[in-house]
C-alpha cells in the first residue's frame, strides 16, 4: 500500500475497512516512518488507536524525527487521541530529536486543554529542550499566558534558565511579551 492509499484509508475509511486492510496497515511505515497508530493520532482516529495499539510492542515507536503516536495527537490538537494514548500508558515525556516534549509542543502551538491534560497526566513541567527551555520559558517566549497560568499553578521553576541564560522573565522582555510580564509581576526574578 502506498503512502497515499494508507492516509487516505486511515483518514476516512470505517472499521470495516481498516479492519480488511490491517494484514499491510500494521506492517506500513510510510517515508517518515510513521506507522498506522502514529497517522491514526495525527488524523484523530481515537476509533482506530486501540485497534492499532494492539498489534505494536507499545505505543512510544518513534518516526525518523523522533514523534511517537502522543506526539503527533498532541501537535495536531486531537485531545481524544492524546488522551486514549496515555490511558495506555504512553511516556508522556519523551522527546522528539529536537528535545521538545509533548508538553512542550502543546505549549508552542497555544493548546490550554491540552496543556491541561498533559499536566494532569504528569508530564514534566520544568523538562528542558536541546536549547534548555522549560515549558515556562517557551510559554514566555510564544506568549502563552494561559499556559505559563497553569505552569505556575502547577509549581513550575520560574528561576530555570536555558543555555542561553535567560529565564522566564527575560525571555519575555527579549521577545516583547508585555502580558507574560504582567503575569509574572512582582514574582522575584
Amino acid at each position: 500500500m502506498d503512502d497515499q492509499n494508507l492516509l487516505q484509508t486511515i483518514k476516512n475509511a470505517d472499521m470495516k475497512s481498516v479492519e480488511g486492510a490491517s494484514d499491510e496497515l500494521w506492517d506500513y511505515r510510510d517515508q517518515y516512518y510513521r506507522n498506522a497508530l502514529m497517522i491514526s493520532a495525527m488524523y484523530g482516529r481515537t476509533d482506530l488507536i486501540e485497534f492499532f495499539a494492539r498489534k505494536y510492542d507499545h505505543v512510544d515507536d518513534r518516526d525518523i524525527e523522533g514523534n511517537t503516536a502522543l506526539m503527533w495527537a498532541v501537535r495536531n490538537n486531537r485531545i481524544e487521541s492524546a488522551r486514549s494514548i496515555i490511558s495506555m500508558k504512553c511516556s508522556v515525556d519523551l522527546p522528539d530529536n529536537s528535545g521538545n516534549t509533548p508538553l512542550c509542543w502543546a505549549i508552542i502551538f497555544g493548546y490550554t486543554d491540552m496543556v491541561k491534560l498533559l499536566i494532569s497526566s504528569g508530564s514534566n513541567i520544568n523538562v528542558k529542550n536541546a536549547e534548555g527551555d522549560t515549558p515556562a520559558i517557551l510559554a514566555a517566549k510564544y506568549g502563552r499566558v494561559q499556559c505559563l497560568k497553569m505552569l505556575i499553578e502547577a509549581g513550575c521553576d520560574l528561576k530555570a534558565r536555558n543555555n542561553t541564560g535567560q529565564n522566564v522573565w527575560r525571555a519575555a522582555e527579549v521577545f516583547g511579551r508585555k502580558e507574560i510580564s504582567d503575569l509574572l509581576g512582582s514574582s522575584l526574578r
